[in-house]
């Protein structure tokens, strides 16, 4: 019998062949197993356009993520069986005032917060310089008179640069500062990229790439000198509204009811221009599939040039796979604002934003907790209704900030939602520019599956060091990807 957690905070795999049952906390313990290893090239194909591959598969053939809020049995002469034993609650949105709403989720975080903290040994926060985080400390500073030690991350950068990419750690010390905490600090640059990258791919297991890995594995070990475990915001962007494709959303919801001809006329395009909003009518002639991708995935156009054709053609299929939830088959029937949160929290959070933070701890043996990720606040979420979540392109959590107000600097409250913003893109032109040139080289590995053109691969490098096209991610996914298939490939 195994189980996983409501939300999929940490990870749990397992191999099924209809006769053998293996599981563990990470795939590379069940490959160490005499097992057929196969490529899942649907999930290859996802992980190119979204950056990770989305439960129940995994990238390997018969290796699965048990989806969170499962369980899973297995009894002689039956097999396997999985089961769901919790879902978030999403029946019809609360009509209640803003002032109800507002105190219901100021007590249930609260709640949350304090039962995060049972624990015999000190528990710190990773400080972002956002909402979430910095109101988590807030309600830690009401329970304790001892300083509370926080952990935050800066990017080395150029001194013309340094306060666009250095924001959110510049607020945390502000933060810091205003509830006298202790706090610690690391500074990440492109030679640290480099010296923990290949560490942060072996601890990662799953094919994911994202820009903060490295920086999420050195505060980690940051903390990890102080404290073994810390509280973090993951959840507050996907209950209350925070990413800015929230806001498109809403907009997709309200305007779908103009008729499709109405909508892609002149007049209608020269007001949403007008209210700066181009990119919204773009897309108002999208289906919800197609929007929620336009949001999500890598261009096409480039990745067709560097992905193989028998790669490319899983596109179609790990399309349907992906969006193979119920969600999709009425979505514009209730919130669909809410709905596209709730899609989030199935998705993008577990497979993606939780995996990267939850393994990045453990490789170094800290524990990371999350208040907002708790049953009764998030099932209260998801029946307020978005109308009260959403503000505008730049800041959205709107019922969450002002709930929280008392709690935020006003330099925070004020502040528009950034996310965390790395400079990727510049040191792929500056210090890591040699690594990457090493790594898409052909005397780096010989062996790749045949599923990567790696000369177009160099090519679209050198486009992008001379400023002809924009692709830092899809750069660094595929020097992710050759790197981890060098590696699990021989374990």
């Amino acid at each position: 019998f195994l189980a996983r957690d409501h939300f999929g905070v940490k990870p749990l795999f397992y191999y099924y062949d209809g006769k053998r049952l293996i599981f563990a906390s990470e795939i590379k313990a069940i490959l160490k197993h005499q097992i057929k290893r196969e490529l899942n090239w649907r999930q290859i194909n996802l992980f190119f356009h979204l950056l990770y591959s989305k439960g129940p598969e995994t990238v390997w053939q018969k290796i699965y993520k048990l989806p969170p809020g499962h369980y899973l049995r297995w009894r002689r002469g039956i097999g396997l069986e999985i089961k769901k034993y919790w879902q978030l609650n999403s029946s019809a949105p609360r009509f209640g005032n803003i002032e109800e709403i507002q105190e219901n989720i100021r007590e249930l975080l609260r709640s949350s917060v304090a039962r995060q903290l049972v624990a015999d040994v000190p528990v710190g926060v990773f400080l972002s310089g956002g909402i979430d985080s910095t109101a988590i400390l807030g309600l830690m500073a009401e329970r304790t008179r001892a300083p509370i030690k926080t952990f935050s991350v800066g990017f080395k950068v150029d001194q013309r640069n340094f306060e666009k990419f250095n924001q959110d750690a510049i607020l945390a010390r502000l933060t810091a500062g205003r509830y006298n905490a202790e706090h610690y600090e690391v500074m990440l640059g492109p030679e640290e990229v480099i010296q923990h990258f290949e560490k942060v791919v072996w601890h990662m297991d799953d094919l994911v790439y994202s820009p903060t890995q490295v920086a999420n594995f050195v505060l980690a070990k940051l903390a990890r000198r102080y404290v073994k475990v810390v509280l973090g915001g993951d959840g507050g962007d996907e209950l209350f509204g925070g990413y800015r494709r929230y806001y498109y959303y809403w907009w997709y919801q309200h305007l779908r009811i103009i008729p499709s001809w109405l909508r892609g006329s002149a007049a209608v395009r020269r007001l949403f221009e007008f209210w700066g909003q181009d990119k919204a009518v773009n897309r108002l002639n999208l289906e919800p599939q197609e929007l929620h991708w336009s949001f999500m995935s890598q261009k096409d156009r480039l990745l067709n040039q560097v992905l193989r054709p028998d790669l490319q053609k899983f596109t179609l299929n790990a399309k349907q796979y992906f969006y193979q939830d119920g969600l999709f088959n009425q979505p514009l029937e209730g919130d669909f604002v809410n709905k596209m949160m709730i899609f989030d929290l199935k998705t993008w959070l577990p497979d993606f934003s939780l995996a990267r933070t939850d393994k990045m701890g453990m490789a170094v043996g800290l524990e990371e907790r999350v208040p907002f990720l708790d049953k009764h606040l998030a099932d209260f979420a998801m029946q307020i209704p978005s109308r009260f979540k959403i503000g505008n392109a730049s800041g959205g959590k709107k019922v969450l900030r002002q709930a929280l107000r008392g709690y935020l600097p006003p330099e925070i409250y004020k502040k528009d939602k950034s996310g965390w913003i790395t400079p990727t893109a510049k040191w792929i032109r500056g210090g890591l520019k040699d690594y990457i040139q090493e790594v898409l080289s052909d005397s780096f590995s010989q062996e790749d599956g045949n599923l990567i053109d790696w000369q177009q691969a160099r090519r679209l490098f050198t486009q992008h060091l001379a400023g002809r096209v924009y692709a830092p991610h899809i750069i660094w996914s595929l020097v992710t990807f050759r790197v981890w298939y060098k590696m699990f490939k021989q374990i």
